[in-house]
């Protein structure tokens, strides 16, 4: 069943996603290209936690938050792995605990300038809404720009009101313990490009933290591939772009840029020819090449 939202701020800042079968996730986790390794460790940490969690494991024994952390640059592919992470555990997880879920969250709309406001979302965003979505199957919460309501109280501006920073920490402090306790098919991803930002309250209770690298030069080779392939599906000719030797060479031009912006720079090729522009059949290795010098 699906559960109605309240026309709150809390309702408004919830997008929810069935996660089984979903085409968007699915390629959200199988096309974004990090190393498998942060990939299985991001995995197997929400299976374990969800599994163990509600298998009634105690929280003094094995003191498991349901709140995994990824933190990087910009463009690193952060958010899009904590979206995916939803689709993988259903694959896994498929009919063993019911329906799983992905609920975004806009951490913008939680904040509120009205006295006291900011944690009752909070309240009911982790204590009504979410666990009543879990009481169907697990699920999984993107908390994207975590630091919104993380910020660290020792670090917190004195341009803004730091009561009201104390206010929101302690408010989501609190939640991800109620979670914890009491919403075992609850699972927190949280993302950051300011993991110094971020409260050590909330980083202790993290069951695992992970920095999202940037790209090296044989990811960036695997990302400009993957993009050109997929180009390919409409215009055929660029598939041999894809598995040209010569690619390589252009990721070793383009190191130090983030995954984004190597998706990016296959539009800005085509993007610096007229024709090109209108029809990337006509796209070649020497453009990719001559436009990856000019970057560096």
């Amino acid at each position: 069943m699906d559960h109605q939202h309240s026309h709150s701020k809390v309702g408004e800042a919830m997008a929810v996603t069935p996660a089984r079968g979903d085409q968007q996730l699915k390629d959200s986790w199988e096309r974004i290209v990090v190393d498998p390794a942060i990939k299985d460790r991001l995995l197997n940490h929400a299976l374990m936690s969800i599994s163990l969690r509600k298998a009634g494991i105690s929280g003094i024994s094995l003191p498991l938050h349901g709140l995994l952390l990824l933190n990087g640059l910009p463009g690193v592919g952060k958010t899009t792995l904590a979206r995916g992470l939803a689709y993988a555990v259903a694959e896994q997880l498929a009919d063993r605990y019911g329906i799983v879920r992905l609920v975004d969250v806009n951490m913008h709309l939680l904040p509120s300038e009205l006295l006291g406001r900011t944690q009752r979302n909070v309240v009911q965003l982790f204590q009504e809404e979410l666990p009543a979505l879990a009481e169907d199957g697990p699920t999984v919460v993107v908390l994207d720009e975590v630091e919104v309501l993380a910020v660290s109280r020792s670090e917190a501006s004195l341009d803004i009101n730091p009561a009201d920073v104390f206010r929101g920490t302690a408010a989501l402090l609190s939640a991800l313990d109620w979670i914890s306790r009491e919403a075992p098919g609850v699972l927190v991803v949280g993302t950051t490009n300011l993991a110094g930002a971020l409260d050590d309250a909330v980083v202790s209770r993290a069951d695992l933290v992970m920095e999202l690298p940037l790209p090296g030069p044989a990811v960036i080779r695997q990302i400009l591939a993957d993009t050109l392939n997929d180009l390919g599906r409409h215009f055929p000719a660029c598939r041999e772009l894809a598995t040209d030797d010569q690619l390589a060479e252009v990721a070793e031009l383009l190191g130090g840029i983030d995954g984004r912006q190597a998706r990016k720079f296959v539009a800005d090729a085509l993007a610096s020819h007229r024709e090109t522009a209108i029809d990337p059949s006509g796209l070649r290795m020497g453009t990719l090449i001559e436009l990856a010098k000019t970057r560096n």
